[in-house]
């Protein structure tokens, strides 16, 4: 039952703090201090944006960009129009960028998705 709970993101117990908001699973954790060193070393600014996510936080992700009250971009950070799109063409479009509730290795805590903050501007959003 435990690792069921793990795997749809139902718990938070196998996971450690990276930052006062941000949770990763502990070797994860370790590999990303380590990526940041290293990068750091080449004048990178590693962050991490978004960790460990909860299945209710990605059914809200999923459900927000089906109704459109989040973007939902193409390959190339075009934002789509949902009135161009069937039903299938724009579950795909979500998918492109975000995981069905259930299969997220976020749920997890060993996904991150990180940005260099030595590349963006003040105003990085």
């Amino acid at each position: 039952m435990r690792q069921s709970l793990i795997a749809f993101g139902l718990s938070k117990e196998h996971l450690v703090s990276i930052t006062p908001d941000l949770w990763a699973e502990g070797e994860t954790a370790g590999a990303f201090e380590v990526l940041g060193r290293r990068a750091s070393e080449r004048g990178l600014d590693l962050r991490v944006a978004s960790a460990f996510r909860d299945y209710v936080r990605q059914v809200r992700i999923i459900n927000g960009k089906w109704v459109g009250d989040r973007p939902v971009i193409d390959g190339e950070g075009r934002l789509l129009d949902r009135a161009r799109y069937d039903d299938d063409e724009w579950l795909n479009s979500i998918l492109r960028f975000s995981a069905l509730p259930g299969t997220s290795r976020h749920h997890w805590g060993t996904d991150l998705d990180i940005w260099d903050a030595s590349a963006a501007g003040e105003d990085y959003r």
